[in-house]
């Protein structure tokens, strides 16, 4: 989706430009600091990438505007391409989980570990809560095997990030799509660690699956019935946990934003956002009235414990300390979010990365603000925002196959008096059902022409003529000289 510029569009395209290069400050001077290294250096390296990056990508769009911009590739070929990296970073991400990761933790043992910290009561956490029922029936039917435990959390992981890819190329096309795949599947911090039992990667299929359906109803602007029942969806996820408030968090930018395929009024807009308001407070309302149904509490006790849950602590980043192992991947990440920075500027009037910065700027503030249960790290919603951010950028660089950059920036404007007379020639012509017509016959004689006489005068006709003279002369007649 692409929408027009507006201030609302300059004030995030500011909050992402200065987010992108003091992430890249502040990881390089983290590797310096770490090495013993002097910390200015870092200011020096942060200056020469974003100079680096941004003149060859302003070198690259005048040298080579006439002729990359123009290519044009084909949508099949842009879903067989997508497809095979699909495979292949689903088929790369099972292996170097199996190999890294299995055998998985004890699932009997990991439900009564949570039985044991809730002190024999039901689970607050709805995510938790869930997750440990799902396992119990594992536990009962299958079994409690270990490595079944880890395949469980791989399968629930790839499955929630091919649902993101769905979401991601509904909304931003397929490049962003396939780098947000990639970067979740084979990506460094998703495959450390990621067979250790969590209700994370439950939630997040779940999630996923959510976002896909809002990707879908976004796109095509359906009913806003749908809207609703993307609400109770909403709503029953924001109870499961708070981070499921995210998807009704970057629903709301669509208010502010013209979007350039559709017109679609403000107060259409306003109507399906409130609805999707409506179904979010029913859906979460019947969410806590079954859970005080089923655990004999009453209903202000619930609401009152959720509330008490998720409260804001303290802003810190102490929450990403469990990334710093992982600075030089995060460091190429900033490096290409730089793209982004100046791609916003190559097409005049469309904006394509306002809806995802205002996703990352939800996820950040949550995992800063501690909002989340201590279950949950947020890791995988921050990775979807912030590389499809990446994919979005390197897409506006050289191409999209949706609307290509040359047609923005060299779109023949027709002149109103052209307009006009080229409306006045046109003729409309009526459709006629193929039942009604009939069959053309050729072996009929065609009829033949009566022509008149011309009456204006034409030129006299041609008469042969003789030459005879009376004059006889004799043969032998003849001059000598």
């Amino acid at each position: 989706m692409a929408w027009k510029k507006n201030g609302i569009s300059y004030f995030l395209w500011a909050i992402y430009s200065i987010a992108a290069v003091s992430g890249i400050y502040a990881i390089l001077s983290y590797i310096f600091v770490s090495k013993k290294m002097p910390e200015y250096l870092a200011l020096l390296f942060t200056g020469c990438i974003v100079l680096i990056i941004g003149g060859g990508f302003f070198s690259a769009r005048l040298l080579f505007r006439r002729r990359l911009f123009q290519i044009e590739i084909p949508e099949e070929i842009c879903e067989r391409i997508s497809n095979v990296f699909v495979t292949l970073g689903a088929l790369v991400g099972i292996g170097l989980r199996v190999l890294s990761n299995l055998p998985g933790q004890s699932m009997a043992e990991y439900v009564n570990n949570l039985s044991e910290l809730s002190f024999g009561k039901p689970l607050m956490h709805g995510a938790e809560y869930v997750y440990s029922l799902c396992l119990e029936g594992v536990v009962e039917y299958i079994g409690d095997y270990a490595f079944l435990g880890g395949a469980i959390q791989i399968v629930f992981e790839l499955l929630a990030f091919y649902f993101v890819f769905l979401a991601v190329k509904e909304l931003a096309g397929d490049l962003p799509a396939v780098v947000t795949f990639l970067c979740g599947t084979v990506g460094l911090p998703f495959i450390e660690n990621r067979t250790l039992l969590s209700p994370e990667p439950l939630f997040f299929l779940g999630f996923s699956v959510c976002f896909y359906l809002l990707a879908v109803c976004m796109a095509n602007w359906v009913s806003v019935y749908a809207f609703f029942g993307i609400g109770l969806y909403v709503g029953i996820m924001a109870y499961l946990d708070v981070l499921g408030w995210l998807v009704l968090f970057v629903t709301i930018p669509v208010l502010w934003y013209e979007e350039d395929e559709w017109e679609i009024t403000f107060t259409e807009k306003l109507s399906r956002l409130f609805m999707e308001i409506f179904g979010v407070a029913i859906g979460f309302a019947i969410s806590i009235f079954l859970d005080a149904y089923f655990s004999l509490a009453s209903f202000e006790r619930l609401f009152q414990a959720y509330a008490y849950m998720y409260l804001p602590k303290e802003p810190s980043l102490e929450p990403f300390s469990s990334l710093s192992c992982y600075m030089y991947p995060a460091l190429v990440l900033c490096a290409v979010l730089i793209f982004g920075i100046f791609a916003y500027w190559f097409r005049k009037g469309t904006d394509r990365i306002s809806f995802w910065v205002f996703g990352a700027i939800g996820i950040i503030g949550m995992i800063t603000c501690e909002f989340m249960h201590k279950s949950m790290t947020g890791i995988p919603f921050l990775v979807t925002f912030l590389c499809t951010l990446a994919g979005v950028g390197l897409l506006s660089t050289y191409c999209d196959r949706k609307r290509l950059p040359l047609e923005i920036y060299e779109k023949k404007t027709v002149p109103e008096d052209e307009q006009s007379v080229k409306s006045d020639l046109e003729v409309s012509v009526p459709v006629v059902p193929e039942e009604t017509l009939e069959p053309f016959v050729t072996d009929e004689k065609k009829p033949e022409i009566d022509y008149i006489e011309n009456p204006l005068p034409g030129p006299k006709k041609h008469v042969a003529k003789s030459m005879d003279y009376d004059i006889e002369v004799s043969d032998d007649d003849d001059y000598d000289i």
